[in-house]
């Protein structure tokens, strides 16, 4: 359910409609309050699309979720012993660069 509605706002965003777009981080925003990603597909994704709605909303909660995932990013990272993989998966896949990046801009 939390990813079809990151997909629709996505989606929403790509052809600016920020509203519509918001209204479905607002769902899983409030999801989150009592529940968790742990256990999707694309947790990371989920987040990253999130943040990026706030973020383009200049939404004061955008820069804590990034923050969430990139704590998630980083959990994940660790249990990959092999540091060659693990360096793989924090560069090669775009959305956990794109995470690492944003995070690191927020300074």
């Amino acid at each position: 359910v939390n990813a079809a509605r990151a997909g629709l706002a996505a989606a929403h965003t790509a052809v600016a409609d920020d509203a519509a777009a918001s209204g479905q981080v607002a769902a899983i925003l409030t999801y989150l309050e009592t529940g968790d990603l742990h256990g999707t597909e694309e947790p990371l994704w989920i987040y990253f699309t999130c943040y990026r709605v706030l973020q383009q909303a200049q939404d004061a909660r955008a820069a804590a979720l990034l923050a969430d995932a990139y704590a998630l990013l980083q959990e994940m990272a660790a249990t990959i012993e092999d540091p060659h993989h693990r360096q793989a998966f924090l560069q090669e896949v775009s959305v956990h660069r794109q995470i690492a990046q944003a995070y690191a801009a927020l300074g």
